[in-house]
């Protein structure tokens, strides 16, 4: 029923579920499984490894996995598949849906940020996104190089690292790739691409540790950030209650 297609995929009907895969299908039939070094390719004689599960099912498995959180081997156990090869369909999908869905949920249009502004962003007309970096933790590499740069100073631990932006009504409206967690914010914002969507006119919104002005000014935009508090001086009054505004309003990306 819906309510449970609802509950293990986090789509609100069977339909909505039924129609996207049938928007994928002819793409997904085609792909390339990926296995670490190795790769197996699907075709009509050799399903290779969605012999077991129909590539339905193998859409199905994924969604209920990033919807519910569930381990890897719970899923495996529940479609009565192996882990490594619940690993192999969860991977290659992911790399399948983010190419796919960049197509279908393109970078906003400032008109169309602009028609959705809450009515809380009256201080901050011009924000086009909020910026904000989270971490991934991961496993500890066993290469030195990759443990100094998955090192997260912030975290105390190894991690991944990547750039989100969204637009002021909340709408995910950017995600970069993953960095190591030593990169700082800045760095990511250089090296990902997010700067080539800027437009001269824009308001970028985004925390203290986001130093990209220069870079915002070169292309004719602004940002705005909390300000910063002086070693020998207390904030102003005004100072604070900017604070106060920019926190209330990009806490979503949180």
């Amino acid at each position: 029923c819906d309510e449970k297609a609802q509950f293990y995929t986090g789509l609100p009907n069977i339909a909505t579920f039924k129609a996207l895969f049938s928007y994928f299908e002819p793409k997904a039939s085609e792909m390339t499984y990926w296995q670490g070094n190795e790769t197996t390719v699907r075709t009509h004689k050799n399903k290779g490894p969605s012999r077991k599960l129909s590539l339905e099912n193998e859409f199905f498995a994924v969604l209920v996995r990033l919807k519910l959180g569930l381990l890897v081997e719970d899923i495996a156990n529940r479609f009565d598949i192996s882990v490594s090869l619940f690993s192999k369909i969860f991977n290659t999908w992911i790399r399948f849906l983010c190419l796919e869905l960049e197509l279908l949920f393109p970078y906003p249009c400032r008109e169309k940020v602009q028609s959705l502004m809450p009515d809380s962003f009256s201080k901050f007309p011009n924000t086009r996104i909020i910026l904000d970096c989270t971490e991934i933790p991961i496993q500890k590499p066993s290469a030195l190089k990759a443990q100094r740069e998955t090192w997260s100073s912030y975290k105390h631990r190894n991690t991944y690292k990547a750039l989100v932006g969204i637009t002021p009504d909340g709408t995910v409206s950017y995600v970069s790739s993953l960095y190591g967690g030593a990169a700082s914010d800045k760095f990511i914002v250089q090296n990902s691409g997010v700067l080539n969507l800027i437009e001269a006119g824009d308001n970028i919104m985004a925390d203290r540790g986001f130093d990209i002005d220069v870079e915002l000014n070169k292309r004719g935009a602004s940002l705005n950030i909390p300000p910063f508090r002086n070693q020998n001086f207390q904030l102003s009054s005004e100072q604070v209650e900017t604070t106060r505004r920019i926190a209330e309003v990009r806490i979503h990306v949180e």
